[in-house]
């Protein structure tokens, strides 16, 4: 009798099989170390595989545990703009479509994530989608904190330009007669006329350099004042404090105020601000009404995609903005010489 055996060595295939067990191994390990999320679907939107942190995602929102085959889509009650949303990004990754989308969100607390999504190919031919999603709020808040404080130095340093017009040019200028002046009185035998006019000239200078220094204050108070308690401020209760400051002035020119806030009566603000703001804006209106008309001031309040929009409205005689559009709310800048005013009014406002 005769026996054949037939012997082949395998090491190497078990070598084989047990590094391609060992690379999964690691790679399942690494795929659900991580909080960000990761799953992938086929042509019909169902679940071909996803990480821990997907399913246990999917889970607490849901209630349910998905496994592959499930349709991430109809995992719960999802509220029908979510569905939507999603049933976008999917008809476009499985068209062929590579993208990365930053979604921002504020309920239940303000959170950023970045969504990635891949078309799966087998060959020419897609077969399905890769998606992942991860937590970027932290280097959202950071980036944003960082402009924030570019913004601020850059304000800054435009402030310290402004100041440095103002004791350039506001201090300085009286400062310089006052010291000659004074220098004139001192060493010139003058008759007394002409050291009373001397006399005068120190008032007048001292009276601007007081007025500079009070402007200055003004603008250190208003830099200051945006730490203040906010609080619920009627815009028709502001309007109306400041019909009762002008009354007289207003009474005098016959002007004539409308409002209309009808959109948003209240808003949630410093009230100082909007004060300074309205008082400034109207005082305008009057001061630099047209000649011979009775000035109208309107005033309306809108919402619009979650802002507030303030509109004044007046038929004064307004500014050459093809001149002086880049310098309207400019300190010191004066448009009209013929009316009195210091160039404050706008730059507070700003």
């Amino acid at each position: 009798q005769t026996v054949y055996l037939a012997a082949q060595n395998i090491t190497e295939n078990v070598k084989a099989k047990k590094q391609i067990e060992f690379d999964q191994r690691n790679l399942d390990a690494l795929i659900n170390s991580t909080t960000d999320l990761m799953w992938s679907i086929d042509k019909d939107t169902k679940l071909i595989t996803a990480n821990r942190a997907f399913i246990n995602i999917i889970k607490a929102m849901t209630g349910i545990t998905l496994n592959p085959g499930d349709n991430p889509l109809l995992a719960g009650s999802f509220p029908k703009q979510i569905l939507k949303k999603w049933e976008g990004f999917y008809k476009r990754v499985l068209s062929g479509e590579t993208f990365i989308i930053v979604e921002h969100s504020h309920i239940p607390v303000e959170i950023y994530t970045e969504i990635s999504l891949n078309p799966i190919f087998q060959g020419n031919q897609i077969i399905g989608a890769a998606c992942y999603s991860r937590n970027i709020t932290k280097s959202k808040l950071d980036e944003h904190e960082r402009n924030k404080i570019t913004d601020d130095l850059i304000r800054r340093n435009k402030d310290l330009e402004q100041f440095s017009y103002i004791i350039s040019h506001n201090l300085r200028a009286p400062v310089a007669t006052i010291l000659g002046l004074s220098s004139l009185i001192q060493t010139t035998d003058l008759p007394k006329k002409d050291i009373n006019n001397c006399i005068k000239g120190l008032e007048l200078s001292a009276e601007k350099l007081d007025q500079t220094i009070i402007d200055l204050n003004n603008i250190l108070k208003v830099r200051g004042e945006i730490s203040e308690r906010k609080e619920i401020t009627d815009l028709s209760g502001i309007v109306g404090d400041i019909k009762d400051n002008f009354r007289s002035l207003i009474e005098r020119e016959e002007a004539i105020i409308k409002i209309d806030f009808s959109d948003i009566e209240k808003v949630f603000t410093v009230k100082s601000y909007f004060y300074s703001i309205f008082y400034n804006l109207i005082s305008n209106s009057i001061k630099y009404r047209k000649s011979g008309e009775i000035s109208v001031i309107e005033i309306k309040s809108l919402k619009q995609n979650n802002n507030v929009i303030l509109i004044f409205k007046d038929n004064g005689i307004g500014i050459d903005l093809s001149l002086y559009g880049d310098k309207i709310f400019g300190l010191y800048k004066r448009f009209h010489l013929d009316v009195e005013g210091k160039g404050m009014g706008l730059f507070m406002v700003k």
